[in-house]
């Protein structure tokens, strides 16, 4: 059994004159590899974090990316520098994020191998 993350940029808000990023709202949502069985109330374990910022931009400057040459990774990136504490890198923050919804998750399935849902009769 593995846990997984996945990263996605849900939507941008841009200007229409230069295609300038504005806004980005985002989530990380981790998840358990196991499938979810009725019959035991186990698998499909999800912990969720997202979020939404905004963005202020030069379009003169030579970093300045439009809507039409952007990729969800740049978008990733711009959140991920956006979010870090201070003292911490992009990538620390990232790091940190999948590290607190791997544990919610882990706990879900610690909490279910603990637990008992079954009814006494069949």
């Amino acid at each position: 059994m593995a846990i997984n993350t996945t990263w996605k940029v849900t939507s941008v808000k841009s200007v229409k004159e230069d295609g300038g990023i504005i806004e980005a709202r985002w989530s990380c949502v981790a998840q358990s590899d196991v499938a979810y069985d009725a019959s035991t109330d186990t698998g499909g374990e999800t912990a969720s974090e997202g979020g939404r910022n905004t963005f202020v931009y030069d379009a003169s400057d030579s970093g300045f990316i439009a809507l039409d040459q952007v990729t969800e990774a740049n978008v990733l990136s711009w959140i991920r520098d956006a979010n870090k504490a201070v003292g911490e890198t992009a990538t620390q923050w990232k790091t940190r994020i999948e590290t607190e919804r791997t544990a919610k998750v882990q706990q879900q399935i610690d909490d279910k191998a603990a637990n008992s849902n079954a009814l006494p009769w069949s």
